[in-house]
């Protein structure tokens, strides 16, 4: 017996029937493409917009020796400063293959490495899940190191909220931190753009 749905049963014999179904089919498979297409496009765009804001705009101001301007289309472009921080979270990681995700492992683990040696391990947020049959609600209630010495398996994932590490990175540089080039702090100016009231 075939694995296949026959869907005769469903719908009858007739060619008719069975050719809207595969007319649905193409439209959605037509769809699906589009969708595809068009979310790759929206990331370029993204990426080109983040490359204005961030290079291409700063660049052109500080080459005219203008902070703030407000364009004759009733634009006000302004310069900021940012920082940008990040630690790959393990959901990201998981996604990648190969040398990206060692890239990603990597950086991750150097950031909380940093965090640790130099006092600010109070920013980082330790999550441990473990997972208990029935019955065993006061076996769950034991400290983490309890469960390993009994052979219970349990997962640990630790995380800084990227706002709490953007806020962090902030500061530290304000006071003068210099962060090592492998975490990936990045700051510098950029353009935002509002319309003029």
């Amino acid at each position: 017996m075939s694995d296949e749905l026959d869907l005769t049963k469903y719908i009858g014999t007739d060619k008719s029937d069975t050719s809207k179904i595969e007319k649905i089919l193409q439209r959605y498979l037509s769809l699906e493409s589009k969708a595809a297409e068009i979310k790759s496009q929206l990331t370029d765009l993204e990426e080109e917009m983040s490359r204005i804001v961030k290079d291409t705009l700063p660049s052109a101001m500080a080459e005219s020796g203008i902070d703030t301007l407000t364009t004759t289309s009733g634009y006000r472009i302004a310069m900021t400063n940012f920082v940008s921080a990040s630690i790959p979270g393990m959901s990201a990681i998981e996604k990648k293959r190969g040398e990206e995700k060692e890239k990603m492992l990597d950086k991750r683990e150097a950031w909380f490495e940093w965090l640790r040696e130099n006092g600010h391990d109070g920013l980082i947020k330790n999550e441990v899940k473990a997972s208990f049959g029935r019955g065993e609600d006061e076996r769950a209630k034991e400290i983490v190191d309890s469960l390993m010495e009994q052979g219970i398996s349990t997962t640990q994932q630790e995380s800084v909220h990227s706002r709490t590490l953007t806020s962090f990175v902030k500061e530290q540089i304000g006071l003068g931190t210099d962060f090592p080039e492998e975490l990936g702090v990045f700051q510098g100016e950029k353009a935002e753009i509002k319309k003029a009231r």
